[in-house]
């Protein structure tokens, strides 16, 4: 990466440094040191994540643009020039701490809700669906569930805590805790906890 980029990967560290949402900054930024088995040492892994991991740098931007005023306006101008993940959309009214997002291009996020510790892959689309009312809503997605590569949540469906979607699966129905969802449509297979 080029200089100017590390320049203004340093002012949204200043843009941290100034927001009401570092602790769930810090929570993403300990979760992905965790999956990406890397040294939790602040500042040090945060400023290399926004140097180095686009999809991270979208992630950021989505915080910081929900919090106050002077961690919005300072991350407003390092994210002028500090490229986001190309076709990552993130979007919705609440996303809880420690989302990991793997390979996220081509990804499309807009839920209802969104736990902790959610994991999701590349091409992936969360987003509004039109129930049998006729009216459009988005998912809710539970703490530590999984969202495999190109599978589609679509409508007001939950998926459950520490559930997983299959890669290519077509969720159009509820998928209860701590099971598995797989195909198009989805069909949910029962795990037993843990598994």
């Amino acid at each position: 990466m080029s200089l100017v980029n590390r320049v203004f990967a340093l002012l949204a560290l200043f843009a941290f440094q100034l927001t009401d949402q570092k602790e769930m900054i810090r929570a993403d930024v300990r979760r992905w040191a965790e999956l990406e088995s890397r040294e939790y040492r602040m500042p040090g892994i945060l400023l290399d994540l926004l140097v180095m991991r686009p999809e991270f740098r979208t992630l950021m931007d989505y915080r910081l643009e929900r919090g106050n005023a002077a961690g919005r306006v300072v991350g407003g101008l390092a994210f002028v020039f500090l490229r986001r993940r190309v076709a990552l959309y993130l979007a919705g009214p609440e996303i809880g701490p420690g989302l990991y997002i793997q390979h996220g291009f081509a990804t499309g996020v807009d839920a209802e809700y969104i736990g902790a510790n959610v994991w999701i892959n590349q091409q992936v689309t969360i987003g509004h669906g039109v129930g049998k009312d006729g009216v459009a809503r988005t998912p809710r997605i539970e703490d530590g569930a999984t969202i495999y590569v190109g599978a589609k949540v679509l409508g007001g469906v939950r998926v459950g805590r520490n559930a997983v979607v299959g890669a290519n699966a077509v969720v159009l129905k509820d998928v209860p805790d701590n099971a598995l969802a797989v195909g198009v449509p989805a069909r949910i297979i029962e795990r037993p906890p843990g598994e």
